[in-house]
């Protein structure tokens, strides 16, 4: 039986075959455990935003992402 692959490694392989298509990268924190991510920067004027797993620890947080940085939140539940 094949090894399952695991959320931080198809997270991994994307952004590899992000970076070999030329795509440009950004370094942010998850808000969550603290670990750094690469994410794929926004188009320039656009502003992306989502909710995201950190392959990590596996919590919810909401991504913001521009062409110049990512930033990344715990979202507030009331």
């Amino acid at each position: 039986m094949a090894a399952e692959i695991t959320l931080l490694q198809k997270h991994e392989e994307f952004i590899s075959r992000l970076r070999a298509n030329g795509v440009r990268i950004l370094r942010y924190q998850v808000p969550c455990c603290g670990k750094e991510l690469e994410d794929r920067a926004a188009n320039k004027g656009e502003v992306w935003d989502t909710l995201a797993t950190c392959p990590h620890c596996k919590a919810l947080y909401l991504k913001i992402s521009k062409s110049s940085e990512i930033v990344a939140m715990l979202a507030e539940v009331s």
